[in-house]
């Protein structure tokens, strides 16, 4: 539920044009075969106006929808639900997309369970919970939403994790999700994934950041396997891509375009497929009007190039004044060691 708003005050929230500004061919790319959104709205930190929020969206010319079950205060799958409910009653089911993320090891970064199995039961109940708030008989995309922290530690997928993509793996066959994915998986850890002989993920989500050439080796990564690589929060992660006297900056006042819409547009040209969050109506149809925009080689390679210097920099900076600090506390050591002499 919406919590406290009332019917009135959810029509006023959800205002904006009645018919999608964004055409049928630029809103899908086909990855193996399957369709996915170019640009997916991101639902987290939404709460009680996630239904108004997402219902907002869609009117706006959103197909994709990213969601997760089981997180209270990240996510709330059941006001995605309730909005694509609504959605459903213009519009046949297969015009939009739905992602599901789950989770088999607990937020607190805990081993689930102790028995072999445990760690895919946890998924296979997870998927169940969020396609009833969902209200669905199946999700277009199943993410794991991160490998397990023995994973992280060592390079190499543990038993709950292979648990948990078996898991996945079986919930696809019986017709539950189109597709498989991951988020926060190294391409090692992917490549072992892929190694197992089940379904292959065919997205992988993770951070992108301008100082990584936007996440240059992980896009080649994907590219060469067939995987769409989804960036979550892409303009809150790269506040230093958006500044002033920058690359992106200079061109989208060339365009007379928002600098926002110059970073979307490029990530889009660069096979990025920007998961978006903003919960203003303006922002949405800002977002979405980077399908309008077109940028030359020679513009993206500016981007590219330009924030990789710039964060090197900053990043240089940074180092600098680490390598100061731990020099002043190697000082103050060495003067207390003498002073208890």
């Amino acid at each position: 539920a919406e919590g406290s708003l009332t019917e009135r005050e959810r029509r006023r929230i959800v205002h904006g044009p009645a018919t999608p500004i964004v055409s049928e061919v630029k809103a899908w790319r086909e990855v193996n075969g399957t369709r996915m959104p170019t640009m997916i709205y991101g639902t987290a930190y939404k709460r009680h106006v996630t239904s108004t929020l997402v219902e907002r969206a869609i009117r706006a010319g959103f197909v994709g929808i990213d969601t997760a079950t089981a997180e209270g205060k990240r996510y709330n799958d059941s006001g995605v639900g309730e909005a694509l409910a609504r959605a459903y009653s213009s519009a046949p089911r297969e015009s939009y997309y739905v992602q599901l993320k789950v989770h088999h090891v607990s937020s607190g970064k805990r081993r689930v369970g102790g028995d072999d199995g445990a760690a895919g039961e946890r998924v296979v109940q997870s998927f169940y919970h969020g396609l009833e708030n969902l209200n669905l008989e199946r999700v277009d995309a199943l993410l794991l939403r991160g490998p397990s922290p023995q994973a992280l530690k060592t390079g190499s997928l543990s038993r709950d994790d292979v648990d948990a993509w078996r898991a996945m793996d079986g919930i696809m066959r019986a017709g539950g999700a189109t597709q498989l994915g991951v988020c926060n998986f190294s391409p090692r850890l992917v490549d072992q994934l892929i190694d197992l002989g089940l379904a292959r993920p065919t997205v992988l989500q993770a951070k992108c950041h301008a100082a990584t050439a936007w996440a240059r080796t992980l896009r080649d990564y994907c590219t060469a396997r067939g995987i769409a690589f989804q960036a979550p929060s892409l303009l809150t992660s790269n506040r230093e891509a958006l500044r002033r006297g920058g690359a992106a900056h200079k061109i989208s006042y060339s365009k007379r375009a928002t600098v926002e819409r110059v970073v979307l547009r490029f990530a889009l040209q660069i096979g990025i497929v920007p998961v978006v969050g903003t919960s203003s109506a303006q922002h949405i149809r800002d977002d979405l009007d980077a399908y309008a925009l077109e940028l030359t080689a020679k513009e993206s390679a500016a981007i590219e190039k330009a924030d990789i210097a710039a964060n090197s920099k900053v990043a240089a900076v940074a180092a600098k004044r680490r390598r100061g600090a731990q020099e002043d506390a190697g000082r103050v050591r060495r003067r207390d060691a003498v002073s208890d002499a």
